[in-house]
């Protein structure tokens, strides 16, 4: 009786636990079931729809990634785009340079934007007035370091924040301008209501001649960026070499010419040289340079290209128009050697003619190249030079050449000369030299040719020019140094005035005087310079433009040392330039 209701209790609570262990025995089972499935099933390879479906995956992530990369690349091209084209700066040695935008974009975006920047008269391809002598030289040496990859450039790097702030600047700067034009507009439309015209009657005698009207402003204008802090250059670019840094050249000058009863044909200066320019790993420059002058035909006696004369004899078939060494930076180096000459440097502003002019400053004196005095190409000469910003200035000392135009041999003890020059940002420039040679002693010759003094010559230049023009004009004064025909010296005033206009890339007119009178009393003769110039050229070859065929005409007022009068000269000629 008292075991029945036990086991009661007890059949009850088996079934209970049955009840509720059949589903976790059931889960348990289920559980394993799907691991020894799952575990199967990874041992087993992978279906081609899950492969492809992983394809698909990597396939849009590489694509995604591209696209990315792609943006990012245009966000830099957009901000090269934007950025300033040019703007002009100082480097870290004062001197005013321009910089240009590089064209190249990187593959990632730094946010910045590289600056090319280089002097102005490289970057801006001013308009040299077709340099000859001094201007000629250095442009073969730039041309040589320029194709051996050595030329002086450099480059900086501008923030996107440095660039939003320039071009607020040049934003600036071009509203200022539209402000100013719509000033001069709406002037214009009230001096028209009131006139009847768009210029008042004052403004109509005041205005400047069109023809005295520079035709263009310089290609680029100074942007003032103190504001921007440029952290300085990167290091220089362009320090290996593309070609060996050695040039050889020949031009060869030939002339026909008429002096109203005499047609010759005559040689124009030709020349042949070597240059090896060099630059150290420091930096420096080492440049080696020897030009001769070499007489294809004999020069005829009234021919007057002085350039083409040399100190040694100008009627040799050849003879040394240069030899020097220079060492140093782009802007400071020393030379020594025979080499244009410090006075020449400022004398140099007017020139520029092809045959003719070059006389009344006293650049090439007493018959010769001015290489004993040193004014023209200076012998023995040892120069100190620096073109450093805008003050630019050379030094010079010689001793032990011979007085040209003596039997004797008598010598200059000591010569100096030191020039300065000063240009700005919109082409304008003015400048002064002085050269001294003192005789060693003064003989009867001397005395009896007039040369009672040592030689000194002074000389005052400035020049202006843009893309198309060039002026320019130098006054001189002179003692003991230049000769009449006759050989007899005398001391002189003179003024020269060049002007040269470039109608095309190939074509170019120039106009210009030479103007020299004596100012010594004890002088005896009538020996006048009174010339004017009149010259066209035309380059025939678009990848050196001094292969050029030319034409120049002299109209001469002077006087010979007789009183007879000067006789005007046409030349017709042409040049052919080789080069390695």
């Amino acid at each position: 009786m008292f075991l029945s209701p036990l086991l009661k209790i007890y059949s009850l609570i088996v079934r209970l636990n049955a009840l509720v262990m059949l589903p976790v025995l059931i889960v348990f089972l289920s559980s394993m079931t799907f691991a020894e499935t799952a575990e199967s099933t990874a041992k087993q390879p992978k279906n081609e729809q899950f492969v492809d479906q992983e394809k698909a995956l990597v396939k849009m992530l590489k694509e995604a990634e591209k696209e990315q990369k792609k943006e990012k690349i245009d966000q830099q091209q957009e901000l090269v785009n934007n950025a300033v084209n040019d703007f002009i700066v100082k480097d870290e040695s004062g001197k005013e340079i321009i910089c240009s935008k590089e064209d190249t974009i990187a593959t990632e975006v730094d946010g910045e934007v590289n600056y090319r920047c280089r002097s102005q008269d490289h970057a801006l391809g001013e308009n040299k007035g077709s340099q000859r002598g001094e201007g000629e030289t250095n442009q073969l040496i730039d041309n040589l370091l320029q194709a051996s990859n050595q030329a002086e450039d450099k480059t900086i790097k501008l923030s996107a924040d440095q660039l939003d702030k320039l071009d607020e600047m040049e934003t600036t700067k071009q509203q200022k301008k539209a402000a100013e034009l719509e000033d001069e507009a709406l002037k214009k439309q009230a001096d028209k209501e009131k006139y009847g015209s768009e210029k008042s009657p004052q403004a109509e005698i005041q205005e400047t001649p069109e023809k005295d009207k520079p035709s263009k402003k310089p290609e680029v204008e100074a942007i003032d960026i103190t504001e921007i802090k440029v952290e300085g250059f990167i290091e220089q670019t362009g320090v290996f070499l593309k070609t060996l840094p050695i040039k050889a050249y020949l031009s060869l000058r030939l002339n026909v010419s008429n002096n109203g009863t005499d047609t010759e044909a005559s040689d124009g200066g030709s020349r042949g040289g070597l240059i090896y320019a060099n630059k150290l790993e420091n930096g420096d420059q080492f440049i080696a340079h020897v030009e001769v002058g070499a007489n294809v035909l004999d020069n005829v006696d009234w021919m007057i290209n002085s350039d083409a004369s040399s100190s040694e004899d100008e009627k040799a078939t050849f003879n040394r128009r240069l030899s020097y060494l220079r060492y140093g930076r782009d802007d400071y180096y020393a030379v020594i050697g025979k080499n244009w000459s410090a006075y020449h440097f400022i004398a140099e502003m007017t020139d520029r003619f092809i045959t003719v002019g070059g006389k009344a400053s006293g650049i090439y004196n007493a018959g010769s190249d001015g290489g004993a005095t040193g004014t023209g190409r200076a012998e023995n000469a040892f120069q100190l030079r620096s073109s450093r910003g805008n003050l630019q200035w050379s030094f010079q000392i010689q001793a032990n050449n011979n007085i040209s135009n003596l039997q004797e041999n008598v010598k200059y003890a000591l010569n100096s000369g030191i020039s300065t020059k000063w240009k700005s940002i919109n082409g304008f420039a003015v400048g002064l030299a002085f050269n001294r040679a003192v005789p060693e002693r003064y003989s009867n010759e001397m005395l009896d040719l007039g040369l009672d003094g040592s030689s000194d010559a002074r000389v005052l230049g400035a020049e202006w020019h843009n893309s198309d023009w060039f002026l320019s004009t130098t006054f001189s004064k002179n003692s003991n140094h230049v000769t009449d025909p006759t050989g007899q010296y005398y001391d002189a005033r003179g003024w020269e005035f060049y002007s040269s206009r470039k109608f095309t890339p190939r074509t170019m007119g120039r106009f210009g005087w030479n103007i020299q009178k004596p100012d010594d009393d004890s002088y005896i003769g009538k020996h006048k310079i009174q010339e004017y110039y009149l010259s066209w050229q035309y380059s025939y070859n678009r990848n050196n433009l001094q292969d050029k065929l030319y034409i120049e005409y002299l109209f001469n007022q002077g006087r010979d040392a007789d009183g007879s009068e000067g006789k005007d000269l046409i030349v017709l000629g042409a040049r052919f330039n080789l080069s390695n």
